[in-house]
């Protein structure tokens, strides 16, 4: 069973097909030269290219190395008394000498102490005239 429809379909699909073909055919022939192509054969003009003139001359010699360096002796600087740092009198990495003053401690703290202990051997030796005193009577 045929009907109209698929005729008339038919016919369309014939015309597009046969409109297409002339349109792919037609692109494949002979192609103007586009402007600035070169006059031999369409290649392209050779590119341009910087030239250096070489010459002999004296060139130091350098090596960077990349490496690691690591302390032969390791020494840990620890608190021998407490109280509060005022200042670092070291550099750190440079070389320290036995008995040098590595950092300064607040003195507060010590000065009281020593007040303290001053006032209770004033008080030791003032018991001590009494206690004498006494006994002598």
């Amino acid at each position: 069973m045929i009907s109209a429809y698929s005729g008339t379909n038919f016919r369309f699909s014939l015309t597009l097909m046969i409109a297409l073909s002339a349109l792919a055919l037609s692109a494949c022939g002979a192609k103007d030269k586009a402007p600035g192509a070169a006059p031999d054969g369409g290649k392209p003009p050779p590119p341009a290219v910087g030239v250096i003139s070489v010459a002999p001359q004296a060139v130091a010699l350098s090596s960077e190395l990349p490496g690691r360096v690591e302390a032969q002796r390791v020494a840990q600087v620890r608190a021998r008394v407490s109280g509060v740092v005022l200042k670092r009198q070291f550099t750190e990495g440079s070389e320290v000498r036995a008995g040098q003053s590595l950092f300064l401690i607040d003195p507060a703290l010590y000065q009281a102490a020593l007040d303290s202990a001053n006032a209770q051997l004033a008080r030791a030796e003032s018991n001590l005239e009494q206690a004498s005193a006494t006994a002598e009577r």
